[in-house]
């Protein structure tokens, strides 16, 4: 199996060649720019390419877009296919998730997931928990109908002048935190919570925690935008702090990365992480790469 990491020094070679190089829609001669047999063996596994006016690749459920006209910005879309059997649910638990899933409940959900089923089983105590999906916030934004008023808010944003952006960021938290959750969603959420309770006890402290759909790419890393909000109890409390997290989407400075990066407002959903706290006086924590992330070797940790 070959993951996100493993592509991202491909991705650096295209780009770096973009002025020497003439893409021609034949696809052996674009396998000829991968050097090596295993990045050729990556292409083979996981690529479809596509040229038409803009170079397009897409990896298993991930698009990155390349524009002719600005090589060097990268975008990454939900690819469009079939639906899944996970594609409209509002909550999965960690269970439920692996890392394909990214597309639905954002990279961080995605690793917990994979965390969770293949650690807990050689006794990596990994704290349970559920992600509500980036499908329950899109549902949200058509639910109570504030997708428009949120693009309004926005609309003669400028990055640059910071009163401006301070405004309409503001303006479009806002009206995420005073909507109404879908009484579907909300009782999907509440339920969820209750199975927590079973399982560690009533009233549990939780950890709300954002899990962006798009977070570390080769051209842009989104990590550490969005909010966390720590030792959460309650049904009411929880609700509340999912509004917030949703809302964090739309931090001042998460909306001017997007827009300075080329992403447009709504290219970027939010999935968000409900998990047990954990308590930091029985353990220690910290964190550790078993890969080498910028190229892709594996036989290191750090």
């Amino acid at each position: 199996m070959f993951y996100f990491w493993q592509i991202i020094p491909i991705f650096k070679r295209i780009i770096l060649l973009k002025n020497y190089l003439h893409f021609h829609p034949d696809i052996n001669r674009k396998k000829s720019l991968f050097r090596t047999e295993k990045e050729q063996t990556i292409l083979d596994r996981l690529f479809h390419i596509y040229y038409k006016d803009d170079l397009q690749i897409t990896i298993r459920k991930f698009e990155w877009r390349i524009p002719q006209s600005n090589m060097h910005k990268v975008f990454i879309r939900s690819q469009e296919k079939k639906m899944g059997k996970h594609d409209n649910e509002l909550i999965l638990w960690f269970e439920e998730i692996e890392i394909e899933d990214v597309p639905l409940v954002g990279g961080k959900n995605a690793s917990l997931g994979e965390m969770y089923q293949k650690l807990t089983s050689k006794g990596v105590a990994v704290p349970h928990g559920f992600a509500i999906t980036a499908y329950a916030y899109q549902h949200l934004l058509k639910d109570a109908g504030i997708e428009d008023a949120i693009k309004d808010a926005l609309a003669g944003l400028d990055t640059h002048d910071l009163r401006n952006l301070q405004e309409r960021g503001e303006k479009a938290r806002n009206i995420i935190r005073n909507a109404e959750f879908p009484d579907d969603l909300r009782q999907a959420i509440i339920e969820s919570y209750k199975k927590m309770e079973a399982e560690y006890g009533a009233d549990v402290d939780v950890a709300v925690r954002s899990s962006a759909t798009a977070e570390d790419l080769p051209d842009a890393s989104f990590a550490g935008q969005q909010e966390t909000y720590l030792n959460v109890r309650g049904y009411d409390a929880l609700i509340d702090n999912c509004k917030k997290c949703f809302a964090s989407l739309f931090t001042n400075r998460a909306i001017s990365y997007r827009h300075d990066k080329g992403f447009g407002q709504f290219d970027v959903y939010l999935s968000i992480v409900v998990q047990k706290m954990a308590r930091s006086d029985k353990a220690s924590s910290g964190v550790i790469f078993s890969i080498d992330t910028e190229s892709g070797f594996k036989d290191a940790v750090f």
